[in-house]
């Protein structure tokens, strides 16, 4: 029909058939973008003691307690506070949905259930042997 159409390679083997105008190599020869960057990195330097003072003043204030170290006593006592506890926020099923689980659990299906609820099949094993969900009566 004599339309130049957009797709100027063969199709199905991304650029395979696509030329350069020689227009575009000459563009291209040129081209020296990110070039003076390529491959560098901060691996094996230090930062200067202006740009560490700068970082530390940015920090002050910031109440992320990151990079600091808890006493034994604390962790103890963070530790003793969450035994026994379930983990709720981790949870994927909610209680209906193991209600229902339990009764159709079987040696066969449990791949078809893992599929059905969305979750892996030792989930569902561990629901079967009492190690998950164990709360939910």
């Amino acid at each position: 029909m004599g339309i130049e159409l957009c797709n100027l390679t063969d199709g199905g083997e991304g650029s395979t058939g696509y030329k350069h105008t020689e227009k575009h190599k000459a563009k291209l020869k040129g081209n020296s973008y990110g070039a003076s960057s390529w491959g560098m990195t901060f691996k094996g330097k230090k930062h200067s003691e202006e740009s560490r003072a700068k970082m530390s003043y940015v920090r002050i204030g910031n109440k992320n307690k990151a990079g600091t170290t808890l006493s034994e006593e604390s962790k103890a006592k963070i530790s003793a506070s969450n035994l026994g506890k379930p983990k709720f926020k981790k949870r994927v099923l909610t209680a209906e949905q193991v209600l229902e689980i339990r009764p159709r659990i079987g040696y066969r299906n449990i791949a078809q259930l893992a599929r059905e609820y969305g979750v892996s099949e030792s989930t569902i094993r561990r629901i079967r042997d009492g190690e998950r969900y164990g709360d939910i009566k």
